[in-house]
């Protein structure tokens, strides 16, 4: 498909994007910017109904304009940064929300993929994700270290005092309980995808088990 052919981002997007042209007055700028941001959460909406009333082979003939992998590795990538930056935010990770910001794009996932199974007739109970990487970001010990405010650090000192063998007047630094938040947090996402997995009625399918061939088909590496 033309480059040019005006998508979520027009033409003239596209070339401000790439520093193409360059705005004198800042309001205009401004309102490009805007547009954008609009057209974007916009277009996101509306792929619901593309997926309950667009036709499977309108679909198709979509997919045959574009390269297909490339596009979805992109639209991917997109969702992952964009669930996932929030979870960076040490600022935005510092109450009870923490566990499900982190797991906003592996929910996501999981859930657009039984969606969609379900209206391929294949329903899963749960969808689980395997995967030889964390599916999620958490902020670094430095910034939870910056966010953590007062309450919550005589709250940390608070939780130390009352471990068994440690003194009354034990005071720990912001240091250590940011380090100790930073692995709670850890914990607490694991243990959300423990139970997950506990409540699912079938195991994750380990597709490597099946190492033989019936050579219909050429053996390739997936990248």
């Amino acid at each position: 498909m033309d480059d040019e052919t005006p998508g979520i981002l027009t033409t003239a997007d596209k070339k401000w994007l790439r520093n193409e042209i360059e705005y004198k007055n800042r309001q205009t700028e401004f309102q490009r910017r805007e547009d954008i941001r609009d057209r974007v959460a916009s277009a996101m909406q509306d792929f619901e109904l593309l997926i309950e009333l667009w036709s499977k082979e309108e679909r198709q003939k979509a997919m045959d304009e574009i390269d297909t992998t490339k596009s979805a590795s992109d639209m991917i990538e997109f969702l992952y940064l964009s669930l996932n930056e929030p979870a960076q935010d040490a600022d935005q990770m510092t109450d009870e929300t923490a566990v499900d910001q982190a797991l906003a794009f592996r929910r996501s996932l999981s859930d657009g993929i039984r969606n969609a199974k379900e209206r391929l007739g294949n329903t899963p109970d749960t969808v689980l994700i395997d995967s030889n990487t964390e599916l999620f970001e958490t902020p670094s010990k430095n910034d939870l270290k910056r966010a953590i405010d007062t309450d919550q650090w005589r709250d940390a000192n608070d939780y130390v005092r009352g471990a068994i063998g440690v003194p009354d007047d034990e005071v720990i630094d912001k240091d250590e309980a940011a380090s100790n938040y930073h692995m709670e947090l850890h914990l607490a996402i694991e243990r959300e995808l423990y139970s997950r997995r506990q409540g699912s009625n079938t195991d994750i399918s380990r597709h490597d088990d099946y190492v033989g061939s019936t050579g219909l088909f050429s053996n390739k590496n997936d990248s």
